[in-house]
């Protein structure tokens, strides 16, 4: 969504879309992510999901929890050639643009996360998810609803550019802030947030973005008000002590 419209039916329509009026498990997990550990995240999640379907089909009675490389990285290609909104990774790519996925970059952000304690390599090669990541993410797996706020926030001059994702899922609603510069972030900070925390978020971000900017003060105005040379006329800028033309000093 993109913003100015109307505040009331847009937080109408985000709160219903993610149902925020439900109640939800709290998960109380914050991260911050570089985009390579972020994807990586996503097609472990797929891949434990891959895993669960296969082992529904198959009707096993437990599906495999250590998932191996090659299984990820297709979860990985498939999410950003495939962006099929039904996948973490899938919706990732339709709301933050392709993840540049390559096997060294998706071995990378598995790094990350090793690093982080979330998931662990064993002997075997295989990797497993470690209790901290089946607390915060496991819900992942499941279909997601998503939101957007691209907010471009009017201000003396110009505007403020912002992007706020909503995540929901069956167990949380999580929100993804970009980092970095706009339309190619560098890094993610993660969070759950609480059903009314959600609802909060969306009601200031449209403020935020109907918000009228500031009338500028009075040393605003005197800063960008032109200055020129009192003995040769020549015009000068803010910053100049003594003018270009004449050499004359500036009061």
């Amino acid at each position: 969504m993109a913003f100015p419209v109307d505040a009331t039916l847009a937080e109408a329509l985000i709160v219903e879309t993610l149902g925020l009026d439900q109640p939800l498990a709290p998960v109380d997990h914050r991260s911050e992510l570089d985009i390579a550990a972020l994807w990586a995240l996503a097609a472990m999640a797929d891949a434990h999901r891959q895993a669960e379907l296969e082992s529904l089909l198959a009707r096993s009675p437990a599906r495999q929890v250590a998932i191996n490389e090659d299984s990820i990285y297709l979860r990985a290609l498939d999410g950003a050639t495939l962006p099929d909104p039904r996948w973490l990774s899938g919706m990732l790519t339709q709301i933050l643009g392709p993840g540049d996925v390559t096997e060294a970059r998706l071995l990378a952000g598995l790094d990350v996360l090793a690093r982080g304690g979330l998931i662990a390599r064993g002997k075997t090669g295989l990797w497993s998810p470690q209790p901290a990541f089946v607390t915060a993410f496991a819900h992942l797996e499941l279909p997601l609803a998503a939101a957007v706020l691209s907010i471009d926030r009017r201000r003396t001059g110009g505007f403020d550019s912002a992007m706020l994702v909503f995540l929901r899922s069956f167990a949380a609603v999580w929100v993804i802030e970009p980092l970095g510069a706009a339309g190619a972030p560098t890094a993610v900070r993660l969070s759950s947030v609480s059903a009314a925390d959600a609802t909060t978020l969306v009601h200031d971000a449209v403020a935020l973005a109907l918000k009228e900017p500031a009338a500028p003060s009075q040393a605003q105005k005197a800063a960008a008000a032109p200055r020129f040379c009192k003995q040769c006329g020549h015009r000068a800028t803010p910053a100049d002590r003594f003018c270009g033309k004449c050499g004359a000093e500036l009061k």
